[in-house]
């Protein structure tokens, strides 16, 4: 292709298919000098070896991942978005990916990469109506519940 002169070509739908029918035609059926066999032929020897898996799958590769500690309103930000995660997280650090093209919604993740929750985007009325499971927090500070500090 680097004997094409590029003002040939009036739109890139022609270039486009320039380029399938060079790949198509000359390329993968044209001998490779370091491969001493055809890209077409290399491909075929070791087609059945390759594993394909679903498009979610592959996409969830792709995401985003950040760390984010849950405040005890039960949230987290990402981007300056708040997003409600569930109460068992609240002083939790936790995994999280997300898609930043589509951040309606983001996952929460163990060590090995599973979703473990997903979560949304916060609806602070709602959150607000909650009822919170109460913390003795005296015991955080090394005393016994109503001892003097």
């Amino acid at each position: 292709m680097h004997t094409i002169n590029w003002n040939d070509f009036k739109s890139i739908e022609e270039l486009n298919k320039s380029l399938n029918e060079f790949l198509a035609i000359s390329y993968t059926n044209s001998l490779h000098s370091s491969l001493n066999q055809t890209p077409r032929e290399r491909y075929l020897k070791d087609a059945n070896e390759i594993k394909f898996i679903p498009e979610e799958l592959l996409n969830f590769h792709f995401l985003h991942k950040v760390s984010r500690r849950v405040n005890k309103d039960s949230t987290i930000q990402i981007n300056k978005k708040a997003f409600e995660v569930p109460q068992k997280y609240i002083g939790q650090r936790i995994n999280l990916k997300y898609d930043p093209n589509k951040f309606e919604k983001a996952f929460i993740i163990n060590q090995s990469n599973d979703i473990i929750d997903e979560i949304r985007f916060l609806d602070k009325i709602a959150n607000s109506k909650i009822v919170r499971k109460k913390i003795d927090y005296t015991k955080s500070l090394g005393g016994e519940s109503g001892d003097e500090i």
